[in-house]
């Protein structure tokens, strides 16, 4: 017998001798269905529902959820034909596919929970409180190339519970992979945020996985602004020295196409580079920050970012 067999016996033989219930739904179960993409958009969590089952979407509702699968999903009679568990296992028919075996830790939580009355909340639960993840932010440099996430639950008496195989890890970037277990390997050098996520906590940890770089040495380069200063310490911890400035028509182009997505017109191309004035391209920024162009643009990307349209206005 496997450890994962071991410990459901190790868990049902304790229940089977306690006449108090030890797992709610709250607590033990909402990160089981959740890990499993059951109140997922794609799935269950979706606006209607999926086949007969409407949960809220990461279980935000976790109240009308617990009392959805009461009265429908589970039989308390004979737990094991409980809708809950069989259609996850594929016992029955189910579109969303296999979601957990049978002698997984979901399907003993859940049976046990099942078993013990199927309860909300335990008396004197504690609330969850925050989730603690560690490290927050870290800069790794080749040949290495993993880093471990720890993700632990606070309750608000002060216990603590390490939640690492049930929270999610989700990439912002596809040049890594994340384990169930949250070990995030470089595919590729760049940045990344993974979302780590635990019932309706986020915290963001942030990842760089650069080259080694051994003989980096800092060029120490002016900073002009508050802009200069941040950008030139990230380069720093990155190991990286900026690009030369720019020549002034190079600048003009660049410029205008950020700010008003248009190339700059050719009267004002031979103005801006014949100009003597040192502060011209500040002038030039605050110029165009104020034009029309410049809302307009940029009201048409933040438009597109929104998604915005008649209906979503109306």
């Amino acid at each position: 017998m496997g450890v994962v067999g071991l410990w459901i016996v190790a868990l049902c033989t304790a229940s089977a001798h306690s006449a108090e219930p030890t797992l709610s739904y709250t607590r033990d179960i909402l990160p089981v269905l959740t890990r499993a993409g059951c109140n997922m958009g794609a799935c269950h969590g979706a606006q209607t529902g999926k086949g007969d089952l409407n949960l809220s979407l990461r279980g935000e509702l976790a109240k009308a959820d617990h009392a959805i699968l009461i009265e429908s999903f589970i039989r308390s009679d004979r737990p094991e034909r409980s809708p809950l568990l069989r259609k996850p296992t594929l016992e029955t028919e189910h579109e969303g596919g296999l979601r957990f075996d049978r002698d997984s830790e979901s399907y003993a939580l859940l049976n046990q929970w099942i078993r013990q009355g199927a309860p909300f909340t335990l008396p004197d639960e504690p609330p969850l409180e925050r989730l603690e993840v560690t490290p927050t932010s870290q800069v790794v440099f080749a040949p290495e190339s993993e880093v471990a996430i720890q993700a632990t639950a606070v309750y608000s008496d002060g216990s603590t519970r390490d939640v690492n195989r049930w929270a999610l890890f989700e990439p912002s970037e596809l040049n890594v992979e994340v384990s169930k277990n949250g070990v995030v390997t470089r595919l590729r050098p760049g940045e990344t945020t993974i979302s780590v996520r635990y019932l309706g906590l986020q915290v963001p940890v942030r990842l760089a996985f650069v080259p080694e770089r051994r003989d980096f040495v800092w060029e120490n380069p002016p900073a002009y602004n508050f802009v200069d200063t941040a950008l030139q310490s990230k380069w720093r911890t990155l190991r990286l020295n900026p690009s030369a400035l720019c020549d002034d028509t190079t600048f003009l182009r660049r410029v205008y196409l950020d700010l008003t997505g248009a190339i700059p017109p050719p009267k004002i191309a031979r103005e801006f580079v014949h100009d003597p004035n040192p502060n011209k391209r500040a002038q030039l920024v605050d110029r165009l920050l104020v034009s029309p162009d410049f809302a307009n643009f940029w009201t048409l990307k933040w438009s597109d970012l929104l998604r915005l349209e008649e209906k979503v206005l109306d």
